[in-house]
Order: C-alpha cells, then structure tokens, then sequence
C-alpha cells in the first residue's frame, strides 16, 4: 500500500525518519587514558574511535530510557 505524499501520516513518518538520522557534532574532553583504550577497542572492531564513543552514549541512552 502506497501513501499519497500530501497524506499527514505521510509527513509524519517522514518527519520521524529524519530527524532519527540527523547528527549534531560535539566537543568533549576525556582523559588521555580513556581515549588510548578507545582507540585500541577501535582498531580491534576496525572502526573509527568515534563510533565507539556514540555507541556508547546511544547504548547507555536506550538501557536508561527503558528502565524509566
């Protein structure tokens, strides 16, 4: 079944589907050691550290969102 995209359920999935995709960049600190045992976790996923990282906060996100 198609949906007419002039159709408000339509716009809303749409809409939906966007906004779970966008990013927004970030500046964080972390300790020198805790960026060393990223990279290395990194290196052995072969992945940049920085999906590591987000994973982490998106991971953490989901398990606090579900307990409340």
């Amino acid at each position: 079944m198609l949906i007419p995209l002039n159709d408000p359920v339509y716009r809303e999935l749409h809409q939906a589907a966007k906004n779970s995709f966008q990013t927004k960049p970030v500046n964080l600190r972390l300790p020198v050691r805790d960026i060393l045992v990223l990279k290395a976790q990194a290196i052995r996923e072969g992945v940049p550290y920085q999906s590591i990282i987000r994973r982490l906060i998106h991971d953490y996100l989901e398990a606090f969102n579900s307990n409340t």
